[in-house]
């Protein structure tokens, strides 16, 4: 078994008859195929080799590039806006457990607000605007700084180059 037939995969790993430890046998192996694990927002690997090989039908089957996964509760904290439909899931615990999932991939979220500027994040691109107006924004804080400090001729020398500038 390998992660070209996606479909008859996911059926085997996301079974709630089947049982749990030929599940997760199938997905010791199953996992040696995946080149990127799959994390959450924070960065953390998702440790379950059958969660990692169910992500990785996922975003096989989806086209995504990334292995980047958020839940709706984490797009909410980082104010990101999802574009498509969620990836769901259920599956079975090594104690009979049945877990659901509602995750996006990086891809299928949209925009996240820093600083009050909203910065594109599909495919991990920023949006060259809105990168200007976050770059203008931290210019014009700067010069708000340190005109108290340098004053209007202090601000011209520390944009050109002046030694000002170093400190």
């Amino acid at each position: 078994m390998n992660f070209a037939k996606t479909d008859e995969v996911l059926e085997l790993l996301l079974s709630t008859d089947k049982d749990y430890e030929k599940i997760t046998n199938v997905c010791k192996e199953l996992s040696k195929g995946i080149k990127t694990p799959h994390e959450n927002a924070s960065g953390r690997i998702y440790p379950s080799a059958l969660t990692q090989c169910i992500l990785e039908c996922f975003r096989i089957k989806n086209k995504f590039n990334s292995s980047v996964w958020y839940s709706k509760k984490e797009c909410v904290a980082e104010k990101m806006t999802p574009i498509s439909e969620p990836v769901t899931f259920t599956r079975i615990g090594s104690d009979g457990e049945i877990f659901g999932y509602e995750l996006y991939n990086s891809e299928q979220v949209g925009v996240n607000e820093v600083n009050g500027v909203n910065i594109k994040v599909k495919n991990e691109e920023k949006v060259a605007s809105d990168n200007y107006r976050f770059i203008e924004k931290a210019i014009l804080n700067c010069i708000k700084d340190f005109s108290g400090l340098y004053g209007r001729g202090g601000i011209s020398k520390i944009l050109k180059g002046s030694k000002a500038i170093k400190e």
